[in-house]
């Protein structure tokens, strides 16, 4: 059984081409960073245009992925006012365009049956159901969707997750930040030094991150993936 996570930016169209090559850029970074830690079947990167798509075996790990890409994306996402990109005379536009920038991210769990060197020559259930379930999301105002072979758990997951996009739209950069760094089991006093900033200031930003609801979430998630998918 396998995870596909196909991403999609939302409003990229808006960016002039100064703020695009910075965005896509800070993705890949991010990008870059979780592949050296997680095991990727096929490693995140853009298919065509501003979506991308991953693919790995690790199901209990599907929701902890997926917010790693959101925070990747919402971690970057600051106030261009004050940033060197912005040259033109409307800095008020470009700060609105910027910010108006989002991600849905859709999770497909299940079977690849045909495995091939490249995700864009591979298929299988996982693929299609993070695929078409991401055109769906559109219709019903969806950011995060994970989608499986069992309705009542995705009707489960489609309630929560919800909820979970209500927390991360809240999400500033510097708490997206910490959050990164927290999903990938790191302590307070280790993210301090890597952001220059005190414990406290780390704690206060997990805080309104609201990381006790997303942890508890996680493994929530856990033991729903053992229940009901590895069994």
């Amino acid at each position: 059984m396998y995870v596909a996570i196909t991403g999609d930016i939302v409003n990229s169209k808006d960016l002039d081409k100064n703020q695009r090559d910075f965005v896509f850029s800070e993705i890949r970074k991010g990008f870059s960073t979780i592949s050296q830690e997680a095991e990727f079947v096929f490693p995140p990167e853009f298919l065509r245009g501003d979506s991308f798509q991953c693919v790995f075996k690790e199901i209990g790990k599907t929701l902890q992925m997926t917010l790693l890409f959101k925070s990747i994306f919402k971690m970057q996402a600051s106030d261009l006012k004050n940033n060197s990109l912005v040259k033109d005379s409307k800095p008020r536009k470009n700060w609105r365009s910027y910010k108006n920038l989002d991600i849905r991210l859709s999770a497909g769990i299940g079977d690849i049956e045909y495995l091939k060197d490249s995700i864009s020559l591979s298929d299988g259930t996982a693929l299609h159901r993070s695929g078409r379930n991401l055109d769906k999301m559109k219709q019903k105002s969806q950011k995060t969707i994970i989608t499986t072979g069992d309705e009542a758990l995705n009707r489960e997951l489609e309630v929560e997750l919800k909820l979970l996009d209500a927390i991360t739209d809240k999400w500033t950069p510097m708490s997206a930040e910490v959050v990164f760094y927290l999903l990938q089991q790191k302590k307070e006093t280790e993210i301090a030094p890597i952001l220059s900033i005190s414990q406290s200031a780390v704690n206060q930003r997990k805080q309104t991150a609201n990381w006790d609801a997303i942890s508890l979430l996680l493994k929530h998630f856990e033991y729903l993936a053992q229940t009901h998918l590895l069994k």
